[in-house]
């Protein structure tokens, strides 16, 4: 990593961050990204072994010479440049002389390292969801990568509906070890519970979550709450997937919702089959709606099928209620680029 040279490049040493023995050389890379260069060798300052933190995102580059940064000096580095975020910024940006940047540096304290309080750092690569995602009231939950962490974790207010990330406990996955104090006068053994519900109700969705490679917005759809009922089998049969026609967005005008209509010999009535995973063409898990009344029938994935979103759905089934009753008879008439045709989104 000595090959990446950085413009207007500081040194930091233990007088400055109070970390032993770590030398970090601040500063703006070719792409002027701001950029710490974190020696591999105790107090070396030349710059000769180094990994490097990208100061925004966390993400490190090159290899981290672990005999020497142990795990405790990488968290350790990880809060320096948390609390320092801006200042750093303000130089490398050069708004900023070494002389102010030397004056407003925040070294590493003991506080910091007992604090319950989330880091800049983390705030900036995790996931913040409340109800909406989780079924749970009042709950504030982070998800996603953490790399202060070599394990995968979810971090939890113990402040209602806090975004702030100040006084979190932090459960592990898969194992639901809980790191931290929880405060008792308002996450009870009821909220604690639910908590947990949710983490195994979507276990492999957490644990399998990649922030580089993933969509967000997928990753948010695919969670379900934490009071839904996985006993109750939504998957579509064989039969069902052969006879029923997939209709997406392009029909419908809902972003990343699958349809499936057509004939289905389960069923007296015309019904559409709604999929509770977004862009899913497997039929893994739907709910149903008739379409002369709208009665449904099965669990909603409220995460990605929101009451608006399932008004949308209501209101598309009513507006096609003729083509789509057409269709689904037997023997029909209709081909299904005719069906496709006539419906109104």
């Amino acid at each position: 990593m000595s090959k990446i040279e950085l413009k207007n490049m500081f040194i930091v040493d233990e007088s400055l961050s109070n970390i032993k023995d770590v030398v970090i050389h601040l500063g703006l890379n070719k792409h002027k990204v701001p950029i710490a260069k974190i020696s591999n060798i105790p107090n070396d300052k030349t710059g000769k072994d180094c990994f490097c933190i990208c100061i925004e995102h966390t993400n490190i580059y090159g290899k981290v010479n672990e005999s020497f940064i142990t795990d405790e000096l990488l968290d350790k580095i990880y809060i320096f440049l948390s609390k320092n975020v801006d200042q750093i910024l303000f130089y490398c940006e050069g708004d900023w002389n070494e002389e102010k940047l030397i004056n407003n540096l925040e070294a590493v304290t003991d506080e910091d390292l007992n604090s319950n309080d989330m880091l800049f750092t983390e705030r900036n690569e995790m996931l913040s969801v409340g109800k909406m995602t989780t079924g749970i009231e009042d709950v504030t939950f982070w998800l996603g990568t953490n790399r202060r962490y070599k394990y995968r974790i979810v971090k939890i207010s113990n402040i209602k509906n806090d975004c702030s990330g100040k006084n979190c406990f932090i459960i592990t996955l898969p194992e639901l070890n809980i790191i931290g104090e929880i405060d008792k006068t308002y996450i009870t053994n009821e909220k604690l519970k639910q908590i947990k519900e949710f983490l195994i109700k979507n276990m492999n969705v957490l644990i399998n979550y990649d922030d580089e490679t993933d969509d967000t917005g997928d990753f948010f759809h695919m969670l379900k709450y934490y009071d839904y009922d996985e006993s109750i089998d939504q998957k579509m049969s064989d039969d069902e997937l052969k006879t029923m026609d997939t209709i997406c967005d392009l029909s419908t005008g809902i972003i990343d919702l699958i349809l499936y209509i057509g004939t289905n010999n389960n069923y007296e009535e015309p019904i559409v089959k709604v999929s509770n995973l977004p862009n899913n063409l497997k039929g893994d898990d739907c709910f149903t709606i008739n379409v002369k009344d709208l009665k449904i029938t099965g669990n909603i994935n409220k995460s990605f099928i929101h009451d608006s979103v399932l008004n949308r759905i209501l209101k598309f089934i009513k507006k096609n209620e003729e083509v789509i009753s057409k269709y689904s008879a037997k023997n029909s008439e209709l081909t299904t680029d005719d069906m496709i045709d006539l419906l109104k989104k």
